[in-house]
């Protein structure tokens, strides 16, 4: 799943989806103009691609989120976990993901599943709901059924959990040491609520966990991904979190990372850039990979049938209808809906 640039689909970017066929795409804050603008984007896309494309944003709330107004503004999650009320969570998701829909968008990458243990962690910090595993349980839930119910594929992020990290994983690569029966008893806790809630998908993140791997980072740790698979009883699409950033990138290059994430259970690897070139270089390394080794080959087919089982599901029709959106994003009732929220846009720090 890879990124793309400008706000309309390029000659490049209509070649590439030919030659390499792409499980989808993410949106982010450069490709956004307007509704309207990107629901011509997204069917543009649709209509170029011989198969559903998965369709994606960070639009969290807060300070990550990439469509702007009249898009529903969400507070950030540490508002919303100061309120607590599921019902609201759930109403606020549900309208966010029928915006999305009705714009083309079929994935978000929401919620943030982290509980934010370190209260000096700037990086995860008002993204979480709460230092509470009970409201975090309960609004992660209500998050990813209001995203679903809409139509749109939630993601829950960022396995084994982000919440008790200094560093920054866009630029090294972080570092938990919690010990394992406290890392079940709370990070893990809050995974297994979003599974049971029903979340379509998983982001790993980019750390070291000693108490699940001291030698590899989560996405490309064999165990930590078991872990996920086997105790925890997840049986969706795992995605990579960005594979451009500097906590990967300082640790394995990038033909190993590759190597390594396939091996160790990533179903989808993403990657934020906009540059095809690289991203047809990442296609053709694991084409050619799986010319010499057949299990490699075994796993990517196992990959794309959980990537087709949600397709089947969410895709059956993915363009939007014409003029839907006009109707839905930025209404009034979905206005009313997040009236209590009146604070000033915040900037994204990544």
């Amino acid at each position: 799943m890879f990124g793309l640039g400008g706000t309309s689909l390029s000659q490049t970017t209509i070649s590439f989806i030919k030659e390499v066929r792409p499980a989808g795409f993410i949106i982010m804050g450069e490709n956004y103009e307007s509704p309207e603008q990107i629901h011509d984007l997204c069917v543009d896309l649709q209509t170029i691609s011989k198969e559903p494309l998965l369709i994606g944003v960070d639009q969290e709330g807060g300070r990550v989120a990439r469509l702007k107004e009249p898009f529903i503004k969400i507070p950030k999650a540490s508002l919303i976990g100061e309120k607590n009320s599921p019902k609201w969570t759930f109403d606020l998701y549900h309208a966010l993901g029928k915006e999305l829909r009705s714009v083309g968008i079929n994935l978000d990458f929401a919620p943030v599943c982290d509980i934010l243990t370190n209260p000096k962690n700037k990086v995860i910090g008002d993204r979480s709901f709460s230092s509470d595993l009970k409201i975090v349980e309960s609004l992660t839930s209500a998050s990813v059924r209001g995203l679903q119910k809409a139509g749109v594929i939630a993601c829950a992020k960022h396995y084994p959990g982000h919440g008790d990290t200094l560093e920054d994983s866009h630029e090294s690569l972080p570092h938990v040491k919690t010990q394992l029966k406290t890392l079940e008893s709370r990070e893990l806790a809050a995974f297994k609520k979003a599974i049971k809630s029903g979340v379509e998908t998983i982001m790993t993140a980019h750390l070291m966990c000693d108490a699940l791997d001291k030698d590899m980072p989560t996405t490309l740790s064999v165990k930590a991904l078991q872990k996920l698979r086997k105790d925890l009883r997840f049986s969706g699409l795992i995605i990579s979190d960005d594979m451009n950033m500097g906590a990967i990138s300082e640790v394995q290059m990038e033909e190993d990372a590759l190597y390594l994430a396939v091996e160790a259970g990533i179903d989808l690897l993403l990657y934020c850039d906009p540059l095809h070139d690289h991203h047809k270089k990442v296609f053709e390394y694991l084409y050619k990979k799986t010319e010499k080794d057949s299990s490699f080959l075994k796993k990517l087919q196992e990959s794309y049938k959980r990537l087709q089982k949600i397709k089947d599901e969410y895709l059956v029709d993915p363009l939007p209808p014409k003029d839907a959106w006009k109707n839905i994003v930025g209404s009034q009732e979905h206005s009313v809906i997040s009236f209590c929220h009146h604070e000033e846009p915040e900037k994204a720090t990544w």
